[in-house]
This record gives C-alpha cells, sequence and structure tokens, in this order.
C-alpha cells in the first residue's frame, strides 16, 4: 500500500494486493473498504476531493506505455476517463470540480485543468519548459516551474500559481534553491502544500543552503524529521521538540527562532545559528 490521500471521511491509496497496483478506499465513518478501481492494468498516484478519486491509469497502455486521468464518484459509482490520448497524463491533483494533472502531449510537462461539471478542458500553463509538483486548493493551482531554463541545465526554478476563476497567472516565489527543488516538488504534489489561500514549501535555509537537505542526505550518521521535530504536538516555534532521547540521556534542543533564521544548542553538537537572508559562517571547533 502506497500514496494514501484523504478527503473527509475517505481515505484512498494504491494498493498491490492482486499482484498490479488498484485503488482501494476505506471511509473511517462506516468502516468500509471499497476496491475503487481493479482493471488488470496499474493504477496509481490516487488524490480525492470530496465524492471524486481521480488517479493515473494504465489501461490504454499502446507501445509508447503512456497513462491518462480516470475518475470515480463514491456516491454514485460512476467511472470514467478524464483525458485519453496516446501520449502521458501524470499526477492528478483535484479540489471541487476541477481535477489538474502534468500532461505531455506537447512533449514537455504542462498543466492541465478538466471540470467535472461542465465538461471544459483548459490549458493551464503551456510554457515550453518543465511545470511539475502540482497542487491545487479552489481556484488556485500551483506548480514548480522551469520556464528560465530546464531542470538539467542548473536554472533554479519558480513558484508559479494560476486563479481558474479569473485566469490570472502569478508568480508566487523566484528562484528555489536547486537542491531543495525536490523538497518543494513534494510539499507541493505529495504533502498538499496548498489550502484556501496560502502556499506552503520548506524554508529551512542558511543563506542558499538548505538545510533539510544537509541533515538528512548523509551516507554516516543521517538525521530524520523527528530527531529535531514533534511527531504530533509541540508549543515551540517550527513544531520543534523541547529534547531529543540519546542513549540513556535526553538532550534539551534549546531552539531560538528569529525573524529570518534561528538556533540551536543542544547537548549533541556545539550551539549552530542560520539565517536565511544573512548566512552564518561555519567553523570547526
Amino acid at each position: 500500500m502506497a500514496i494514501p490521500a484523504i478527503s473527509g471521511d475517505w481515505v484512498v491509496w494504491m494498493d498491490g494486493r492482486n499482484g498490479n497496483f488498484d485503488i482501494f478506499g476505506y471511509n473511517l465513518a462506516t468502516a468500509e473498504e471499497r476496491a475503487i478501481c481493479t482493471e488488470e492494468h496499474d493504477q496509481v498516484s490516487p488524490a480525492i476531493g470530496g465524492d471524486w478519486v481521480v488517479w493515473e491509469d494504465g489501461r490504454n497502455r499502446g507501445p509508447s506505455d503512456y497513462s491518462d486521468i480516470y475518475a470515480y464518484n463514491l456516491v454514485t459509482g460512476e467511472e470514467g476517463a478524464t483525458y485519453v490520448d496516446e501520449c502521458d497524463q501524470w499526477y492528478p491533483a483535484i479540489s471541487g470540480d476541477w481535477i489538474v494533472w502534468q500532461d505531455m502531449r506537447k512533449e514537455n510537462e504542462d498543466i492541465y485543468g478538466h471540470n467535472l461539471s461542465t465538461g471544459e478542458e483548459r490549458a493551464i500553463c503551456t510554457e515550453e519548459h518543465i511545470q511539475e509538483g502540482i497542487a491545487i486548493s479552489g481556484d488556485w493551482v500551483v506548480w514548480l516551474d522551469y520556464r528560465k531554463g530546464d531542470s538539467g541545465t542548473g536554472t533554479k526554478p519558480d513558484i508559479y500559481g494560476y486563479n481558474l476563476s479569473t485566469s490570472e497567472e502569478r508568480l508566487i516565489h523566484a528562484n528555489v534553491q536547486l537542491e531543495e527543488a525536490q523538497y518543494v516538488r513534494d510539499a507541493l504534489f505529495s504533502w498538499g502544500g496548498i489550502s484556501g489561500d496560502w502556499v506552503m514549501w520548506t524554508d529551512f535555509r542558511n543563506g542558499n543552503s538548505n538545510l533539510h537537505f544537509l541533515h538528512v542526505n548523509k551516507d554516516r550518521r543521517g538525521r530524520t524529521c523527528r530527531s529535531c521535530h514533534a511527531t504530533h504536538a509541540s508549543n515551540l516555534p517550527k513544531h520543534i521538540r523541547k529534547s531529543v532521547p540519546y542513549g540513556v540521556w535526553d538532550l534539551p534542543i534549546q531552539f531560538a527562532k528569529t525573524e529570518t533564521g534561528g538556533s540551536c544548542k543542544p547537548g549533541c553538537h556545539v550551539p549552530y545559528a542560520y539565517d536565511r537572508n544573512d548566512a552564518v559562517e561555519y567553523k570547526k571547533p
């Protein structure tokens, strides 16, 4: 089981119990488990909004091994293809009547949408470079955008948004650091990085250095988020834990937040500070 998503009482996920990937759901109020789609080909990347479940579906795959976007209504049991074409449609997201996805019909990754009530299909962004990591909430669609240069060129991507009611396209945040791009993409797509009027992404930086990347991406003694952040609840800024268990000891983190960064002085290393605007220079003790 993988890639769970939730809306209201329904949880949906990608399930391999039948030897291929299907879509299953579970109702938290009634304890009903439902096979939403068990077609013999793979169904992956589910998303849910209200009564509708959407996913990436391989049933129409031809020589090019492409996938399409399908949808299922939890109330009526209706299933149908949102868009079928001999090119890939990937990573759907849904809010209200609108489904959005990454689309390869123009041989680069663009953003398209489909309105379940009106049947309207809309090209949301077809700029010639890559757009990926889509999320949607209400009228706003957001994504990671490489229009200044594709991801392989070393160019920093931006975060863009598009309003489905007004057709306004907006630059939300420029120059995402390259080492952060994967985390921003995951925050937008995998973690639903938009809700209402707010867009969210990681910004734990010392100058241009992504500290989440530096903490976790280590061959030796790499950290996890739980090393510093509380799993369920914390009264401290940034959901920071008060202390970290280390053998038989409980080491206080002593995190202090500032307007542009913060600092910690736990027992496991010397005090360190970070600042997004004016990078702190670290010196070996």
